[in-house]
Order: C-alpha cells, then structure tokens, then sequence
C-alpha cells in the first residue's frame, strides 16, 4: 500500500500530500521537532500517563510497534524484561535506539508484516499509528498474531465522533461523525493517510481480530490543548480523571483503548534475539549472521546497520527500497 513521498525532509510531521510507502512515512521527518513546545510537552506528559495506566504492570516482553523516536519508552520503562521497538523509519529507530541508551531490541519493518513469530509477545502498545492504515483489519489481525494468549494491545486512534468532528460536520465540512462504517479519510488538503474511526467500528474491528476490548477503560485526549488547560491537562489527579470522562464519553479527537488477546498461542521460548524473529517475506526462521540475518528457504539477506535490523521489504519494483534476495 503506498502513501505519500515527501519532497524533502519536513519539519514536525511528514507530507501527507505525495507520495510514499506507510511504513516509511516518517523517514527522515524531523518529528520531534513537533513534541518541541510547551503545549505539547504537557500533552505528551499526559499521553505518556494514559498510557502507563492502560499497560499492565509487568512483563516478558513488550512490542512497541510505531516507536518512532522512543518518545513512550518513560511509559513502559523498567516493566518488562525485555522491549521491541519496531518502526518502518530507520531514522526514527536511530533516534529511539540513541534515547534509550540502546537497552533494547531496535527493528526496521512494516506493520503489516511484522518479522516476529506468533505469541513473542504479551504487551504491544500502538499509539499514533492506526490512523496512517487503510487495512485497519489487517494490522490488528498482525498484532494479534505476535500476541500471546491474553497478551494486552493499547492502541489509540482518531475519533471520528469527537466533539470537534461533530462541530465539522455541522459546519458541512467533515463527514458524519456517527456512522460507523469503514472510516473516511481526511479532507482533500490534509493528506490521504490520515483517517478517522468510530468506536463502533474500532470495538468490531477488535473482536474480529479476536481481542477482548477492557470494558469502561477508554481515555481521551484533546491533542495539544492539554497544555492550555493548567491542573486539568497536567499528567496526574484532575487530568487523568479528565481523560477518562472524554474516553467513556468517545468525545476527544484521540482516544486510548485497551484489549486483551482472547486464545491464540502461548509464548515461545526464545533464548536469544533469533528466536523471535521470521522472515516476513516466507514466514520461515531466519539464521543470526555476522552482519544480520538470513532466510534460507527464500534467499532474503536482513542488514543489521546501526544496531537495528532492518526486514523492511520492497513494496513495488526492484530497487525502492528494503532487503533484496541474495
């Protein structure tokens, strides 16, 4: 699935307007550039609290699946035995790897194609990545898949029936927040990577991914305005209870969920990095080399550079990017 193609290296958020492979969308985008302000500072302190209290207290393994430049890692720090952070931007990753002191397992890849074998893991967070895909059934059917039995998935999304698309569509310039149908993309201007989901629709698209949505758990987030809003937008008491009132009430434009995996596999053993990984190209195991890994039964070769591995794969023809067979 392709997307936009940013023309040069933009500042904050990438260029939704030409384009680009989803899982690269974010490739040279200087994103932290956008969490540089004081606004969003207190908006990032309080998602980074909403998420804390949406993960479970502890863990084998953690996926953080869209990391970017590890701005979550305080969230989710010291839970776990052991962390994956996955993104489709190596830049991103070298950003996250340098924040995180390099303590964890840094992966280049596409969502939709994770190189993790089933049940790895029982914690993935999905935060400010669902609204960028088309396939909203395939990407929980993958997060599902390297789930383990009763793993827990926090994920956020765009709210199509928040009380600012409300006001849009009564102004006639948005689409019906109500409808629950596959959403609609953003109008023409903001970039066709961006969509909008109703609750409705993210609850059915949970269960038939075989997740058990946490009933009364949602939490909202007004994007920046929490840094406009004083004790109310500060990451503690008032702005927590905050939060939960605009998740139950799904009249935020950002709202957190939290669901369990309902059977599945149970985690594997994995002694070392290798175990956890397949080749996203044939599902088969891969083998450790000196400079990264390698499918024998397909012939790919995955680079590890910089510390991070890179499995992303060519989306279209021969030479745009990602391992070749070797």
């Amino acid at each position: 699935m392709r997307t936009a193609r940013a023309r040069s290296a933009p500042v904050g958020l990438p260029n939704r307007d030409t384009e680009e492979f989803t899982c690269r969308l974010y490739e040279g985008v200087e994103y932290t550039a956008y969490w540089d302000e004081e606004a969003r500072r207190r908006t990032d302190a309080l998602e980074r609290a909403i998420v804390g209290g949406l993960l479970p207290s502890g863990g084998q393994r953690l996926l953080d699946v869209g990391c970017g430049f590890g701005r979550l890692s305080q969230a989710y720090a010291d839970r776990f035995r052991q962390t994956v952070m996955l993104d489709g931007s190596m830049s991103m990753l070298r950003q996250a790897r340098d924040n995180t002191s390099g303590r964890h397992i840094y992966i280049a890849a596409d969502v939709m194609r994770m190189p993790l074998r089933a049940g790895v893991a029982d914690a993935a967070l999905f935060v400010r990545v669902f609204h960028h895909l088309e396939d909203s059934g395939g990407c929980l059917a993958e997060l599902r898949r390297v789930l383990s039995e009763g793993g827990r998935l926090v994920l956020s999304y765009a709210n199509k029936r928040s009380a600012v698309r409300l006001a849009k569509w009564a102004a006639r310039s948005a689409s019906h927040p109500y409808h629950p149908r596959h959403p609609q993309p953003m109008p023409v201007g903001h970039g066709s990577t961006f969509y909008y989901h109703h609750p409705s629709f993210v609850a059915s698209a949970l269960e038939g991914a075989r997740f058990r949505p946490l009933p009364g758990n949602d939490a909202g987030l007004p994007d920046a305005v929490p840094g406009f809003l004083g004790p109310l937008g500060r990451p503690t008491g008032a702005g927590l209870a905050l939060a939960g009132i605009l998740g139950r009430a799904h009249a935020s434009f950002w709202v957190y969920t939290g669901a369990d995996a309902r059977g599945g596999t149970p985690m594997p053993r994995c002694e070392s990095t290798t175990d956890l990984l397949q080749c996203p190209s044939c599902g088969h195991e891969v083998v450790a080399e000196t400079d990264g890994y390698a499918c024998r039964p397909c012939g790919r070769f995955y680079p590890i550079v910089d510390g991070i591995a890179d499995f992303r794969l060519p989306e279209g023809p021969a030479g745009d990017g990602g391992a070749e067979p070797s």
